[in-house]
C-alpha cells in the first residue's frame, strides 16, 4: 500500500509569465483558479472564465517550498521572512469557489447573475431581484439558491424552484 501524499500549497506573484490552469512537473502541481461567470455580450449571456486571482499562481509540492523555489527558479510570497502556506481550510474554500458543476447548471444561469421570481408564482418572492447562486437537486425536481438584499440591512438565501425563476434581461425585455 502506497503512501498517502500531502501537498503543501504556497503562493506566487508570476506577473504574467503563462503558467497554465493545473499541471504538475516533477513533483510540483501549478494551480491558476478560475472561476466562470455570466457577461451580457451582444444581448446574450454568455458564460466566461476569468482567473480568480489574476497574477497569482499557487505552487504545491509534497517536498516543501525550499524544493519549489529551488526546481523553478522563483521566490514564493512570504510572511514574516517565511513563504506563506495557505491552510486546509483556504485551499478547500478556494476550490469549492472553483467548483464549476456547483455552481453552474449549463444553459440556465449563472452564477452572480441577477435573477427575478416571476410575479405570476405562488411564492413570497414574487417578484423580487436576486443573485443567482447556484442549482441544489432536491427530491421531486432542482432548486436554485438565490441572494436576495432584504431592505437593504440583510442578505437572505432561499430557495427557489428554477422553472420561477427568470433573468432580470429577460423580463425587462418581454413583450406583451
Amino acid at each position: 500500500m502506497g503512501r498517502i501524499k500531502i501537498i503543501h500549497w504556497f503562493v506566487y506573484y508570476s506577473n504574467g509569465n503563462g503558467y497554465g490552469l493545473f499541471y504538475k512537473v516533477q513533483g510540483i502541481y501549478i494551480w491558476k483558479p478560475r472561476i466562470r461567470k455570466c457577461a451580457l455580450i451582444d444581448g446574450e449571456w454568455k458564460d466566461i472564465s476569468e482567473e480568480m486571482y489574476p497574477g497569482y499562481v499557487f505552487v504545491g509540492s509534497e517536498y516543501g517550498w525550499r524544493y519549489i523555489e529551488r526546481f523553478l527558479n522563483i521566490q514564493l510570497l512570504r510572511e514574516s521572512g517565511k513563504p506563506k502556506m495557505l491552510s486546509r481550510n483556504e485551499v478547500r474554500e478556494i476550490r469549492e469557489k472553483e467548483g464549476f458543476e456547483e455552481n453552474y447548471d449549463m444553459g440556465l444561469f449563472c452564477y452572480g447573475q441577477s435573477v427575478k421570481v416571476r410575479k405570476e408564482t405562488k411564492s413570497p418572492f414574487s417578484g423580487m431581484e436576486g443573485l443567482f447562486l447556484k442549482v441544489v437537486p432536491v427530491k421531486g425536481g432542482k432548486y436554485a439558491e438565490v441572494e436576495f438584499d432584504l431592505l437593504g440591512l440583510r442578505k437572505r438565501i432561499e430557495r427557489i424552484p428554477l422553472d420561477y425563476l427568470e433573468t432580470k434581461y429577460d423580463s425587462e425585455n418581454k413583450t406583451v
